[in-house]
């Protein structure tokens, strides 16, 4: 069966402007048909794609993709063919139009969030599907829907809810990680421990100041194979995921390599969230300034009210962030009323990026 998950039909992208503004963007299955044109072709073309985004998976229906492949499971089992054959029809049926529905009300969010006004509108109404594509493409590069980059919590949750003490479970989790991998890392790199699995030597454990050492063979394999199992315990987070994907792969690791990668564990330290995030929202609203900059004839290098008004309503509608629910912490101090857009700004023009958000 093909992929079912809905996809964005864009039409009419001026690909000349795309590419002058972005020659080094990840243009996927695009790249090699985009750079074999020269300049006078590329200056002329418009271009139709099809796209994929992760973004679909955030939608309110997307679930209702497992519904309807239950439904035609359980259709699947009639023994009348004729009863099946309908079942496909109206399944092939359903997914399109979940599909359709899907990606029209995710560009449609997208042109409700850059009509601010009646001029901007205007101005933006001809490039619409030239910016929408950019935007989808950026969010894709940068936005890590299924938390396999940048520890699926920042995408989850605004900029107030990812401070240590709204998340305790993540500081908790680094501890243990940090002593996990702190006493893998004393045992690994004693002499010999790669040879058999009964050649470990000794273990040694402090708890509560006390220090406490084995050197039983049978107690130090029992308790080395239930560290190095195939799966850490989940409290460890998912840190503690790439870790268990590093033990697994050690016996095909030299030892030297191994360790140097397993070091990497024992200073990682908590996760800094809030820092994290605010990263990879100033990355994406820095990509497509460029692209509403040049559209609107203004300088990239100054962040008007407008365009911060616009960047902001596209990461509602992108479900990335919502500044008017993040404040800083000095800002009752302040008389004057703080926007959502300040506090967009402040972060653009952060350099380097400074904790002053929570």
């Amino acid at each position: 069966m093909t992929d079912p998950s809905p996809y964005f039909i864009i039409n009419q992208i001026d690909i000349s402007t795309v590419y002058r503004l972005y020659p080094d963007m990840p243009y996927g299955k695009l790249e090699e048909y985009i750079k074999s044109m020269d300049d006078e072709q590329r200056s002329k073309a418009t271009i139709d794609v099809t796209v994929h985004s992760s973004i679909v998976v955030n939608h309110k229906k997307f679930d209702k993709y497992n519904d309807l492949y239950a439904e035609l499971s359980k259709a699947q089992l009639a023994e009348d063919d004729r009863i099946r054959q309908e079942a496909q029809i109206a399944y092939d049926r359903s997914i399109k139009a979940l599909g359709t529905h899907i990606t029209e009300d995710i560009k449609d969010k997208f042109v409700d969030a850059i009509n601010i006004n009646e001029r901007i509108t205007n101005q933006l109404k001809p490039h619409i599907n030239t910016l929408f594509f950019i935007s989808l493409s950026f969010y894709d590069h940068y936005w890590d829907t299924f938390g396999e980059n940048f520890n699926g919590a920042i995408a989850d949750n605004p900029l107030g809810d990812l401070e240590y003490n709204e998340q305790p479970h993540h500081y908790r989790a680094s501890k243990q990680l940090e002593f996990i991998s702190n006493l893998l890392y004393s045992h690994y790199s004693k002499p010999n421990p790669y040879k058999k699995i009964n050649s470990y030597k000794e273990l040694n454990v402090i708890i509560r100041g006390r220090e406490h050492i084995t050197d039983d063979p049978q107690l130090v394999n029992w308790l080395m194979t239930l560290i190095t199992g195939d799966n850490l315990p989940a409290s460890l987070d998912y840190n503690g995921v790439v870790l268990g994907k590093l033990l697994n792969y050690r016996e095909q690791m030299k030892p030297k390599e191994f360790l140097i990668q397993l070091k990497k564990f024992t200073t990682l330290g908590a996760p800094d969230f809030t820092d994290m995030k605010r990263k990879v929202v100033k990355q994406y609203c820095l990509a497509v300034h460029k692209i509403f900059s040049y559209y609107m004839k203004l300088p990239d290098k100054t962040f008007s009210g407008k365009r911060l008004h616009i960047y902001h309503e596209i990461l509602k509608a992108f479900q990335m962030e919502d500044f008017s629910k993040t404040k800083r912490k000095r800002e009752t101090e302040n008389k004057r009323k703080v926007t959502p857009e300040d506090r967009l700004g402040d972060l653009l023009r952060s350099n380097p990026l400074r904790n002053n958000y929570k």
